[in-house]
């Protein structure tokens, strides 16, 4: 663990870099500290012999549609216990901005992993087939493996797995197609009234309208000056959707009923679910384009039918510091200063900051956030950059965790206007944290991997090829995708904790306790930009000591606490409800 200053345990020249870095860039020359080294894997290597495409290529693009890109997935669908891979495709459009059936980018993609991280294209079962933007993973029907959501340009599609990574499309989503007229991003599960089953909240962003005058025609739309495909400002927004589970993996549409449909539509980009007020059952943030966020308190009452309420601006976190709207794109959810409360990263537009969202929540105040993006370090560094995908996890094992952003324009027009610090392809971003809660920008210190210029979206984090530490696979625009293996010189000490039953497992909260110190972490279905992380909880132990022990306390959805002890570290360790010691 590091210490809580960035006085304390730092060297003279690695404090001058770190405050330097908090400022604005820092010269690799600087950084000769870091224990991150990340490498870009070719695809000769590693099997994802996959490109993305979406529309028009570069200036060609005249609609939104072309320009958002999509998420992926990152997890074990053939219950192997090593990491897949799936793609979502977007596709091709016609002269009036309407999506063509059946052309010949269409169609996602699943890789399986060997186990050391080379892949190989899956042939059996079914894919999204759609205009895709999303994918999400989780137990729909309880029968213990990952199944898969698929928010798309138009009818979404559910992907049941037959348990050996095999996947067969439900009819009509089973409820969670939504309507033809529907733009989806993403969606989120958690089991929101208590019955042992996932419900679902999708996100929908715009109206994708024909009619509107885009690039290229009439009363055009600008950027900075640039011209650019219209939206989201002033295009019609779509209303987002809830829908509760009836346990055999049908869904019903209760937005009304719960109290989602009081909010006024905005742009919604990704929701994430998690208990951030601490009181057992799962809130939820919505991430939102140009217009406030939202942060939705579970006001259930026991026995009760769930219900919900929007406090965004009371709580903190529907504007920026200054006060003022925001483009947000992702979010990444994570106990950053190891206080048991989960804060947020939020990724911006370019000539935004991101925000780091710092939850003081107790059961005396409510909800309450504070935006620590400038005085975290992410802020100012992050300025120029348009942030999609985000991933917090503790990239060298020194027992914090540390954050990777994906960046990239959505605007390919932009490299033909001279706009200052920006342009279409760009790095992404590693920062180290140093100290409790603040971070530093280590860019191209961290490896080979971060010179990589593409415009990057989705972005998710886990132990690819599994040696232990954790490495990071982004989607990029019309383009294959970047993996980053980690192979820094990390000597910490590592866990990873798998919680089973997989739908009872969400919501679950793990506090890991190694010598003195305890880490905690939720598993939760959809985050980062669009994206299925992987369900099992990677921890960073740090430096262990000879007589250190290793202890797991899971509070799960319901109440029940459990503790494991005698744990071994360095392990995968699946620990299934019933099996531990039961606490009052």
């Amino acid at each position: 663990m590091r210490a809580g200053n960035l006085g304390d345990g730092l060297s003279s020249v690695v404090r001058v870099c770190a405050l330097l870095a908090a400022s604005w860039h820092t010269a690799a020359a600087c950084l000769d500290d870091v224990p991150m080294h990340f490498v870009d894997v070719p695809a000769s290597a590693s099997g994802l012999d996959w490109a993305h495409r979406s529309g028009g290529v570069g200036t060609a693009k005249r609609w939104m549609i072309e320009c958002v890109g999509p998420g992926l997935g990152l997890i074990d669908v053939d219950g192997d216990g090593d990491l897949d891979v799936y793609f979502v495709q977007g596709g091709t459009v016609d002269e009036d901005g309407r999506p063509i059936d059946g052309s010949d980018v269409a169609g996602d993609a699943l890789y399986l992993n060997d186990g050391a991280g080379r892949f190989a294209r899956a042939t059996k079962g079914d894919v999204g087939k759609g205009f895709g933007f999303g994918v999400t993973a989780a137990d729909v029907d309880g029968d213990d493996d990952v199944d898969l959501f698929i928010a798309n340009l138009g009818f979404n599609e559910l992907l049941l797995n037959d348990g050996k990574g095999v996947f067969t499309r439900a009819p009509n989503g089973n409820g969670l197609a939504g309507a033809a007229e529907h733009w989806s991003m993403a969606a989120a599960f958690a089991d929101v009234d208590g019955d042992g089953d996932l419900d679902a909240y999708v996100a929908n962003y715009l109206a994708h309208d024909l009619e509107h005058e885009r690039i290229g025609g009439g009363q055009l739309c600008r950027w900075v000056g640039c011209e650019v495909p219209c939206g989201p400002a002033g295009l019609e927004a779509q209303a987002d959707r809830f829908y509760l589970n009836d346990g055999d993996g049908h869904f019903t549409d209760m937005t009304d009923e719960l109290g989602f449909a009081d909010a006024e539509r905005a742009y919604a980009f990704q929701p994430v679910f998690s208990d951030f007020d601490g009181d057992g059952d799962p809130d939820l943030f919505v991430a939102n384009d140009s217009v406030p966020n939202a942060l939705w308190t579970n006001t259930t009452k026991p026995g009760g039918a769930p219900t919900f309420e929007e406090q965004g601006l009371l709580a903190g976190v529907a504007l920026s510091d200054t006060g003022k709207e925001q483009a947000a794109m992702g979010v990444a959810v994570a106990d950053i200063d190891d206080d048991g409360r989960d804060d947020l990263v939020m990724t911006n537009f370019s000539q935004e900051a991101n925000a780091l969202f710092k939850n003081e929540s107790d059961s005396d105040m409510g909800m309450l956030f504070f935006d620590e993006g400038q005085r975290s370090g992410i802020g100012r560094p992050s300025f120029f950059d348009l942030g999609w995908g985000t991933n917090l996890f503790d990239a060298d094992l020194d027992g914090d965790r540390d954050l990777f952003v994906a960046n990239g324009h959505v605007y390919p027009h932009v490299d033909g206007c001279e706009i200052t610090k920006t342009s279409f392809a760009q790095r992404n971003r590693m920062f180290e944290q140093v100290a409790r809660g603040r971070f530093r920008p280590i860019d191209e210190a961290a490896g080979p991997g971060f010179v990589v210029e593409a415009s990057s979206r989705g972005s998710v984090a886990g132990d690819i090829d599994g040696d232990g530490d954790v490495d990071v696979l982004v989607v990029n625009l019309d383009g294959p995708p970047t993996l980053l293996r980690n192979d820094g010189r990390a000597s910490g000490a590592w866990s990873v904790v798998g919680l089973r039953p997989l739908a009872i497992a969400v919501g679950a909260r793990v506090e890991l306790t190694v010598g003195d110190a305890t880490r905690s972490a939720e598993v939760r279905c959809g985050s980062s930009f669009l994206c299925a992380e992987p369900s099992a909880l990677h921890f960073g132990l740090g430096e262990l000591h000879a007589d250190d022990t290793l202890s797991a306390r899971v509070r799960w959805r319901d109440g029940l606490v459990e503790v494991f002890d005698d744990l071994e570290p360095g392990k995968v360790l699946t620990l299934v409800r019933g099996e531990g010691e039961a606490q009052p």
